[in-house]
């Protein structure tokens, strides 16, 4: 068996500073879109058998690279897709919502900026709109809805939750130059931090399975983790890798992702103490999942709810990376079961188990490596961006 990277985060240096949000900095110049695309198009489509007839007679250049780009991240099985731009009325939709739906199917997830056409009823875009994905909203630094995040009519759902609308320009992940202005807030530079936001709870889901399979199966043998990373389809410049942490540094120069951790000894304890709590309530067989459609329920337990506000304007509420770290330095019993049971864990914590329930989370609080945890998030936070660039 292959030897992988070991990592041990109490080990290891991740910076406080946050890699700066410049990614979602875009520039209409840098689409790199040959004039002629037919053949690659009519491959995607042949592919996945979208039985889509004359799809680029019509379509804009923006769109095929969209389109390129989607392909070419399913088929690298990146963690999350982030998408902010609009389909345009002459384009063929179906195609891009057959991409993203692959993706989708194949436990990616999918992000997208919900637009920028501010109040006015249904003004969400229609990438947004498709099934399945997390669509995000725009607040400033005080928490207000900005005034030109769009919105979805009363009652409805709008974005599926809000982030920090303002950008940093930064030099640190992609070459920015040429640098015109600093970009006003918008749903744009939010979306990124929610697909971060995602990678952290990706990997937390991805490590403490992996520490549960380990101590189920009770031998050395150690699992692959295969690192977070976020495809973008809208920019096509450089990534300095430079700037990033060492260990993410050196996984990208070796073109290798996984890596493996080893469990210390309070971390088996969790582990077991998880598995005789669930044995103690009947729930034996329940596991964390990272399915896009499950990661929704995690945003909404995590989202901090924005009063004033109904869920057409910020939808569960507001994300961001503070607010995962917080989640999950304190990952106990009561929140696995959230987690797992969703909306059974109610009746459950209202039932004969309750005290035994709220006894077994203090225990297990003193077991959690809680800078562990918040490094892992750190980690994941920082994933390795791609612009797409075409180059023929």
């Amino acid at each position: 068996m292959r030897e992988f990277t070991i990592i041990n985060l109490n080990e290891q240096e991740i910076s406080d500073n946050l890699i700066d949000e410049g990614v979602a900095l875009k520039s209409l110049n840098y689409y790199l879109i040959p004039s002629d695309c037919t053949g690659e198009i009519e491959r995607i489509v042949e592919h996945f058998e979208l039985g889509v007839e004359d799809v680029f007679s019509s379509a804009s250049r923006l769109y095929v690279n969209l389109c390129i780009a989607l392909d070419f991240y399913i088929q690298q099985g990146v963690t999350v897709i982030n998408l902010s731009l609009i389909i345009r009325s002459r384009d063929p939709y179906r195609l891009v919502e057959k991409l993203v739906e692959i993706a989708l199917e194949s436990k990616i997830c999918v992000v997208c900026a919900i637009g920028n056409k501010g109040r006015k009823q249904n003004s969400i875009n229609s990438l947004s709109r498709i099934q399945g994905v997390i669509s995000v909203g725009a607040v400033d630094d005080e928490l207000r809805l900005l005034d030109k995040s769009s919105v979805a009519p009363l009652g409805e759902m709008g974005p599926t939750c809000v982030a920090n609308g303002n950008t940093n320009l930064s030099e640190k992940l992609i070459d920015t130059s040429p640098l015109y202005k600093r970009p006003k807030p918008a749903t744009s530079y939010a979306a990124p931090k929610v697909s971060r936001s995602i990678c952290s709870i990706f990997l937390m889901i991805n490590v403490i399975g992996a520490l549960i399979r380990y101590s189920v199966k009770k031998s050395s043998n150690i699992e692959k983790i295969i690192l977070t990373r976020i495809g973008l389809p809208d920019d096509s410049r450089d990534l300095n890798i430079e700037q990033y942490p060492d260990v993410i540094k050196n996984m990208y120069k070796n073109n290798d992702f996984s890596f493996a951790i080893i469990p210390e000894a309070d971390e088996i304890r969790w582990i077991e103490k998880l598995k005789y709590g669930l044995g103690q309530i009947g729930y034996t067989n329940v596991y964390l999942s990272n399915r896009p459609d499950e990661i929704v329920f995690v945003i909404k337990e995590i989202a901090q709810k924005l009063t004033g506000y109904e869920k057409n304007e910020v939808g569960y509420g507001y994300i961001s990376i503070e607010a995962v770290i917080e989640y999950f330095v304190k990952f106990t019993f009561i929140k696995f079961l959230k987690l797992t049971l969703k909306n059974k864990f109610e009746v459950l914590f209202h039932g004969p188990h309750r005290q035994f329930i709220m006894q077994h989370d203090l225990e297990m609080r003193y077991l959690w490596r809680e800078e562990k945890a918040r490094n892992y998030c750190l980690l994941a936070y920082n994933s390795i961006m791609y612009p797409f660039k075409i180059t023929y």
